[in-house]
């Protein structure tokens, strides 16, 4: 870290103190917020050496309450240019202190759902959130007196806010699942609720999982794409394929069309989870059809009847294109490797790709006969791929042989013209 980067957040709070801003009593319900500046708070509380203001100032610089000229009174109320405690925690100038788990959203509201105001400030962020946050489940369980629930601090952090796509912040898609975790993977935190702690540990091995952590896929969902932010509820049996559908909208509509629908309707299963699960999604493999151990389809299914069939039809169908597809890039591989020309069977060999995902998608239909006939698509381009193989192969062998029968052509002729040098020389 430079000299500059670690004196720039003093610096911003000297700037902030300097600026003579005025404490204004503690807000009115309804009234317009008013915007303070941090003023002498921090001339004891930095002696006293609290971490929350230590941690608060050293990011003074990007959290954005501060960098919009917030101070501490604006949520802790409080004359802030007092510097005799008595005077500063003086209750009529709206002191408050730490605020109660059950008045946090209401204070952060306050500005939040004012719709001037954050004109004002930040004409981005929508101002529905604290309406939201009550149809939550979390502010269902806050509103019936229960402090141990999410509240605005709790996702937001109370004094490090930083906007949702600073990588640093605790609501930037990477950091969300850790940020959830927090409480849900505590198992003392979560005693008494009669929901699962690994829910974490399953999604991290997940395939959205790994795209997300792993290879830095933000578009890849974390738990508030499924759940909601503010408005935050576990998607219902009925609900569960419309939050799916939200990224997998074609395969939706292509279940939506199949046998499974109306009777996974009737039982009340959830279609994609039924398969799929729920936060340990697993990126989806031919055994799922195959009617073994690890097939998705036995746990309705039985020995030869229709849907038995149907899923050993679609292994078979699935593993003889999975072998097509490392077969043709095995064979175009080495036709690279030997210095030739394969662009026209890497294009075919992509366009297989995409018949292969559609087909994926297309099985989600169980429409056999639009099924195969992707899958006879598929099947035609994998075999012109592996045909341009071989025959850059066989054009590489026959280079060779036309080299080396030129080399032997040439030998004679070679031999004839040093002769014939040799008596010119004589």
């Amino acid at each position: 870290m430079c000299f500059l980067d670690r004196i720039a957040p003093p610096l911003l709070l000297l700037a902030v103190l300097l600026a003579g801003l005025h404490a204004t009593p503690a807000r009115a319900e309804g009234e317009t917020p008013v915007i303070t500046g941090p003023g002498e708070c921090e001339s004891c509380h930095t002696q006293l050496q609290e971490e929350w203001l230590l941690d608060s100032v050293a990011n003074l610089a990007y959290d954005q309450h501060f960098r919009k000229g917030m101070g501490c009174v604006d949520c802790h109320g409080g004359d802030y240019t007092a510097t005799d405690k008595s005077a500063a925690h003086d209750p009529a100038h709206g002191y408050i202190g730490i605020p109660s788990e059950l008045d946090i959203p209401a204070l952060c509201g306050s500005c939040h759902n004012d719709p001037e105001f954050m004109a004002a400030q930040n004409p981005q962020l929508p101002v529905d959130q604290y309406m939201r946050y009550w149809t939550s489940r979390h502010g269902q369980l806050l509103r019936m007196g229960m402090r141990k629930v999410a509240q605005c601090s709790s996702c937001h952090t109370a004094h490090n806010v930083r906007p949702a796509n600073d990588t640093r912040s605790s609501v930037y898609p990477a950091n969300v699942p850790q940020t959830c975790a927090n409480c849900h993977s505590d198992t003392d935190y979560m005693a008494g609720y009669r929901i699962p702690t690994d829910q974490f540990e399953k999604y991290r091995y997940s395939v959205h999982g790994v795209a997300l952590l792993d290879e830095g896929d933000i578009a890849a969902p974390a738990c508030n794409d499924c759940h909601g932010n503010h408005g935050a509820v576990p998607p219902g049996v009925q609900s569960i394929s419309h939050v799916c559908g939200m990224c997998h909208s074609l395969v939706a509509d292509y279940f939506e069309e199949s046998p499974h629908a109306a009777h996974f309707a009737a039982e009340g299963i959830g279609q994609c989870t039924a398969c799929h699960d729920y936060h340990a999604v697993a990126h989806p493999q031919p055994a799922m059809f195959n009617m073994g151990p690890d097939s998705v389809c036995i746990s309705c299914h039985r020995h030869d009847d229709a849907g038995w069939q149907t899923g050993r039809q679609l292994f078979t169908m699935v593993s003889n294109l999975t072998e097509l597809r490392e077969e043709a890039s095995r064979e175009l591989a080495n036709a690279k490797n030997l210095g030739m020309d394969i662009t026209e069977g890497e294009f075919l060999l992509q366009d297989f790709r995409n018949n292969f995902l559609e087909l994926r998608t297309l099985s989600h239909s169980f429409d056999m006969e639009l099924i195969e006939t992707k899958a006879e698509e598929a099947v035609t381009q994998a075999s012109e791929a592996r045909a341009v193989a071989f025959g850059a192969v066989e054009e590489f062998h026959f280079r060779r042989r036309g080299l080396l029968v030129a080399l032997l052509l040439s030998v004679p002729v070679i031999i004839i013209l040093a002769v014939k040098i040799r008596s010119l020389d004589i």
